[in-house]
């Protein structure tokens, strides 16, 4: 009797696929990024340190982005998303936090200039009205959808993913923010503590499942506090974030310096990347515009 093949076999079980095939396909991309002058196979966060090391946001990938309340992970991921907007790609954004209204306010500051503060008061001359009107115009280009809500369960929002899929475009998905999940009633967090591990662990699997079958980024936001170590350098505990960062492809941690009132200077920390290098990249955040700069500490 004629013995089958790895090639062969591979046919008859699900989700299994050969090396050889597999070999194939990575050899074709690896060509195509050779020859290519852009080394950036995923989707551009138009900061080019950060785009560097990641190689942007790629599809199928679990990215979580963490720091202790304050370090305008909102800020910063909405400075991302309005670079992104400017190709065309379609967003899904869960904002379980902040309502849609806070965040249009600080789209069109971040867009315009003028300082949220300012926007928020309606005490604007005519050239920062003129700017405001011409970049809220500009939302109406924007592929983005938002939910709003102070909660989602995850299987709700594994439901209106895949119908967001069949019916339109989707390139990436993005959940501010983890705690505010729910599963089997219950949110996994409150007063900074994970109700139950279980909980903690299913919402990670379902969100790493989910990046894989949509075959998009998913990028979700959490709070997570920092603590004084020897010698006074802040550090992370992630204890309670064991189970996401292992789930994750990439973990980005925010640490910030708040030594000057209209700007903060945050490191984003690459602690981990299954796409390639670790390290720091430094910002100075615009307090008043809420715009994100990448740059060296003065």
């Amino acid at each position: 009797m004629e013995s089958k093949n790895f090639n062969q076999l591979e046919n008859g079980i699900e989700r299994v696929v050969s090396l050889s095939e597999q070999r194939n396909v990575m050899m074709q991309e690896i060509e195509t990024l050779r020859n290519s002058k852009d080394k950036v196979i995923g989707i551009k966060t138009g900061f080019n340190q950060l785009d560097t090391l990641l190689s942007g946001f790629q599809n199928r990938n679990l990215i979580l982005l963490a720091g202790r309340p304050g370090t305008e992970k909102t800020g910063f991921i909405l400075n991302i998303i309005n670079n992104i907007c400017k190709n065309n790609y379609g967003i899904m954004y869960f904002s379980l936090d902040l309502s849609s209204t806070q965040l249009i306010k600080r789209f069109i500051s971040i867009g315009s200039g003028v300082p949220i503060s300012t926007i928020n008061e309606g005490i604007l001359n005519d050239d920062e009205w003129k700017k405001v009107v011409d970049t809220s115009t500009e939302l109406n280009d924007k592929n983005m959808l938002i939910y709003e809500n102070t909660t989602i369960s995850i299987e709700e929002l594994r439901s209106k993913c895949f119908q967001l899929k069949k019916l339109n475009k989707l390139d990436l998905i993005v959940v501010d923010y983890l705690e505010c999940i729910s599963i089997r009633g219950e949110r996994l967090s409150g007063d900074g503590m994970f109700y139950n591990i279980d909980n903690c662990n299913d919402v990670s699997y379902n969100l790493k499942l989910l990046s894989r079958n949509l075959n998009v980024p998913i990028i979700v936001l959490s709070d997570i506090e920092e603590r004084e170590s020897v010698g006074g350098f802040r550090k992370f505990d992630t204890r309670e974030l064991t189970k996401f960062e292992r789930d994750s492809d990439v973990v980005l941690l925010m640490r910030y310096d708040n030594s000057n009132d209209d700007f903060k200077y945050i490191d984003i920390i690459i602690e981990k990347n299954n796409n390639g290098s670790r390290g720091i990249i430094k910002y100075k955040y615009d307090n008043l515009k809420s715009r994100f700069y990448e740059e060296q500490y003065p």
